[in-house]
């Protein structure tokens, strides 16, 4: 069964290299984008790096619960991984990618912030280059 897209349908794609999520908050924004807060979603795959070095596949159809799998790759825990991460959307014509856009950008002082109270989270030093979002819009 090959996949096609209707004309009633949309394909959108952002780049997340070099970006880190925090656990919760990729939780909430996975909720929010599966359950239809930016608008009807057919399909959604993406590659997330997050805050414990680990890299994650994750994948929803409508229908269908999500399924999230930690890559096997080697855990990133010095510095923005620069290895490729993305997000790629199939949506109905109400599709938001504006607020999607939004949800996915860095909210830079919680990140130094973050990163000072949870020095646990990978090498000594100060300011790993982890991000935290900003999921309120």
């Amino acid at each position: 069964m090959g996949s096609s897209i209707a004309a009633n349908q949309l394909v959108w794609h952002h780049d997340l290299t070099g970006q880190v999520l925090d656990p919760a908050s990729l939780n909430l924004f996975w909720f929010e984008l599966t359950e239809g807060a930016y608008g009807q979603i057919h399909r959604v795959k993406a590659i997330v790096e997050i805050v414990d070095g680990s890299a994650w596949q994750l994948s929803f159809n409508q229908g269908e619960d999500p399924m999230e799998t930690e890559l096997p790759v080697e855990r990133w825990l010095s510095g923005r991984p620069d290895r490729p991460s993305q997000i790629e959307v199939v949506a109905g014509v109400d599709f938001d990618p504006i607020g999607v856009t939004a949800a996915c950008r860095v909210a830079g002082s919680p990140m130094r912030y973050y990163s000072i109270i949870k020095p646990s989270c990978g090498s000594s030093h100060e300011n790993r280059g982890y991000f935290l979002y900003s999921w309120q819009l």
